[in-house]
């Protein structure tokens, strides 16, 4: 069917390409195989085994879910292979497409004696010359579902990706809700507010654990994020590999880079954040454990300057976090809406 007119067929695919995905790749091999354009039909070959490294050993299974009719996949299937795909079964023609073998001959007309014209063959011709339309009509019928699960994958990691970021940025503003209540329940026992110094210690050795695991929380939170940015970036590096205009290709590329900047940005900055509570960390544990041995008004006197010390620290430990957070949340701000932008192309 297609390989008697396969000028034809290659024509009218260039002139509805391109196609979604390594579909592209599958058409132009199919049409390029039969006039014997082998450096091109080669190229594109390899280009389709690098974006669908198992097509070869399930061609006629991949085409065959839409396209049901079989001399057609055949005349694909034959097509690749002359492009130079090889497989030991899936290229195999399914059945003969010898319209002499369907069961119908020539028969003499009873009145004229003359042999009617062979309905197979009739038949043959006529899809002859509607197959190459067909063709390209079912492959953008497989197209059309790709495109539409495509959007969808890509819908659901960018959202993946953003939730990642916000909790990122809800881990380290838990941190510093925390360390402001660990700050509180240690000055009440220096300030002597505190009703029973015992029961309020106590406490203080609890609200540091637990602030602990917040900030070691913040910081898987934070590798989440950037596992789920490493997986973003990966498959829309994919999707640019499979977009055939270059000029598409460059606009994309362009802004996976502001996209990746952002996030990179945005990355550092709640790591910048996390690490400003580490020494304050450092100086409440040293003082509540002095505090363990002695929690008399004497030795909570003697920590008088330390405990100023360690207020300033915090304070100032503090500003920059929200600072940071501040400025996490415009840079994720940006980043979204690069990613948004991109969605809605």
């Amino acid at each position: 069917m297609l390989r008697k007119d396969s000028k034809h067929a290659l024509a009218e695919t260039l002139k509805h390409r391109p196609f979604i995905g390594f579909w592209d790749h599958v058409m132009i091999a199919a049409m390029l195989g039969r006039p014997g354009r082998d450096d091109e039909a080669n190229e594109r070959i390899e280009r389709l085994t690098e974006e669908k490294p198992d097509f070869a050993l399930r061609a006629r299974e991949l085409i065959g879910r839409t396209l049901k009719i079989d001399p057609l996949i055949d005349d694909l299937l034959d097509g690749l292979s002359r492009a130079g795909m090889r497989s030991d079964s899936a290229l195999t023609p399914h059945r003969t497409t010898n319209p002499q073998n369907l069961g119908y001959t020539r028969q003499p007309d009873p009145k004229t004696g003359r042999r009617e014209e062979d309905r197979a063959m009739r038949t043959t011709n006529l899809w002859r010359g509607r197959a190459t339309v067909i063709v390209i009509s079912v492959c953008w019928l497989v197209a059309a579902p790709m495109a539409q699960a495509q959007s969808k994958k890509s819908a659901k990691q960018t959202a993946s990706l953003e939730k990642a970021g916000e909790a990122s940025k809800a881990a380290v503003q838990d941190v510093l809700t925390s360390l402001g209540s660990l700050l509180a329940g240690y000055n009440a026992i220096i300030n002597g507010e505190a009703k029973d110094n015992q029961k309020a210690y106590k406490k203080l050795v609890g609200d540091l654990n637990g602030t602990q695991k917040k900030i070691d929380a913040s910081k898987k939170q934070l590798t989440s994020l950037g596992k789920e940015a490493d997986k973003f970036f990966k498959a829309w590096e994919q999707d640019i590999a499979s977009i055939s205009s270059e000029s598409l290709r460059e606009k994309s590329a362009g802004r996976m880079k502001v996209a990746q900047q952002n996030y990179a940005s945005l990355g550092e900055t709640l790591a910048a954040a996390g690490g400003e509570f580490a020494p304050v960390m450092q100086n409440l544990n040293d003082q509540i454990l002095y505090l363990g041995r002695d929690l008399s008004p004497e030795a909570i006197a003697d920590l008088e300057d330390e405990a100023a010390e360690l207020n300033a620290q915090a304070e100032a430990a503090t500003a920059k976090v929200k600072a940071m957070l501040e400025t996490a949340g415009k840079t994720q701000a940006d980043a979204d809406a690069e990613l948004d932008a991109e969605e809605g192309e």
